[in-house]
């Protein structure tokens, strides 16, 4: 028997309402209204049977990426009720678009007011059983590595930061960078005006630190990766640096960092995991004279982050302690700071620094692009190494400081034990 006009009609319409809730949670309101917008004079009519069916067609006409219109397709499957073999071919195509399981599981939390729970644990399901695989031991990559992400760097206008910003945009990424000069990044601004986002940031105001994380994590919903870079040298003995030169390293380079972990910490929990890059030094493992504040900041962070990543790894979130070493970047030939010179420390350890400092000695051995790209690897490792010393001269030093260091406290083993209680007191 045919179905009735108003019939068929008011069964659409409740259909059409869950689906544009459902589109605009993906797109946003104003992406929606250009997606109708975009539909030929001709298909003006079948605008309710968009919203209530899957319409990959016309999303492709509408100018949509791939991935969102993904997105959107499997939201919709998921929504109206979709057959499961339907779901589960659209959980296999946005993984093979980028789309990972932590986007997905995103997605159905945000549907849940709309679907109610059944349709949302069912499309949960359905994402465990495609997603699903059997670990394997040690670091692996995992299968999409080329995955695009959203990245929030700290201190892009130069360096290591900078170098990530141009070849993760240069792949296809959403890279958030702060800066102090949002001139020295316009470039990047100007060639990737929808990938790219700056922001102004003060590493040393920990209000501001908390403010725009919570914010970039409101309006781009979703933040992969967080890249702790900024920072900075101070070299000169300790006696040489001010109170004002040594509180604010600190505050740069150790308080800034700390504040950007912590306030990530509760999004990328709530998401379902994530990944944390401190970009610290092989000075957090190795110390020269010269540079004593700059290491109390690299030995503190990577305390920090070692203890904090034993108490995230169940949320998902992984965390990995980059530690470089010479490079050749503004760290060591433009932003170096160099506190006011005493003669009494003249051919004193503390400033052999100063050969260290000019180039026309040698530049550093470190390519800071060929770093970058490491580190960009390293977020598709499973689990994240904890730590990843780049550079060969770096990993030669630490080694060898790290066997001094060993062979000192084994030689104190009957000291150690010197002062125990007697064994059953």
């Amino acid at each position: 028997m045919a179905v009735s006009e108003a019939a068929r009609k008011n069964h659409e319409e409740p259909r059409a309402e869950v689906g544009r809730a459902v589109q605009e949670q993906i797109v946003g309101r104003e992406g929606v209204d250009k997606l109708y917008a975009s539909a030929p004079p001709d298909e003006a009519h079948i605008q309710r049977f968009l919203s209530a069916n899957c319409f990959g067609d016309h999303l492709a006409r509408s100018g949509i990426d791939l991935r969102t219109r993904e997105l959107l397709t499997f939201s919709m499957l998921v929504s109206l009720g979709g057959c499961e073999p339907q779901v589960r071919g659209h959980v296999a195509a946005n993984l093979n678009v980028g789309n990972d399981r932590a986007r997905l599981i995103d997605v159905l939390t945000q549907l849940l007011p709309f679907i109610g729970y059944p349709r949302t644990l069912n499309g949960l399901r359905l994402v465990d059983e495609v997603t699903t695989r059997s670990p394997n031991p040690g670091c692996q990559k995992t299968e999409n590595t080329m995955a695009q992400r959203t990245w929030l760097i700290t201190g892009v206008s130069s360096g290591f930061g900078r170098h990530l910003t141009e070849q993760l945009l240069e792949r296809g990424d959403r890279v958030v960078g702060t800066v102090r000069d949002t001139g020295k990044v316009s470039d990047l601004a100007e060639h990737h005006p929808d990938a790219f986002r700056t922001e102004v940031l003060d590493m040393t105001d920990a209000p501001a630190i908390h403010a725009l994380v919570a914010r970039a994590f409101a309006e781009l919903r979703r933040i992969d990766v967080i890249v702790s870079n900024a920072g900075y040298g101070l070299f000169g003995a300790a006696e040489e640096l001010t109170d004002a030169q040594v509180e604010h390293i600190v505050a740069t380079n150790l308080l800034g960092p700390i504040h950007l972990v912590r306030a990530a910490l509760p999004h990328l929990r709530g998401q379902g995991g994530g990944r944390i890059v401190q970009i610290s030094s092989y000075g957090g493992q190795v110390a020269f004279p010269g540079n004593s504040l700059y290491h109390a900041t690299k030995w503190g962070i990577e305390g920090f982050v070692e203890s904090v990543a034993q108490e995230v790894a169940s949320f998902g979130i992984g965390m990995t302690i980059v530690e470089p070493g010479g490079a050749r970047t503004e760290f060591r030939y433009g932003s170096a700071q160099v506190a006011t010179l005493m003669p009494e420390y003249e051919g004193n350890p503390a400033h052999a620094f100063l050969r260290m400092l000019d180039p026309a000695n040698g530049l550093a051995p470190g390519d800071p692009a060929r770093m970058a790209t490491r580190i960009i690897e390293s977020v598709d490792l499973e689990p994240a190494p904890l730590r990843m010393v780049l550079g060969s001269q770096a990993l030669e030093s630490t080694i060898a400081t790290l066997r001094t260091r060993i062979a000192g406290f084994e030689a104190q083993t009957e000291l150690a034990a010197s002062t125990d209680y007697p064994q059953g007191e």
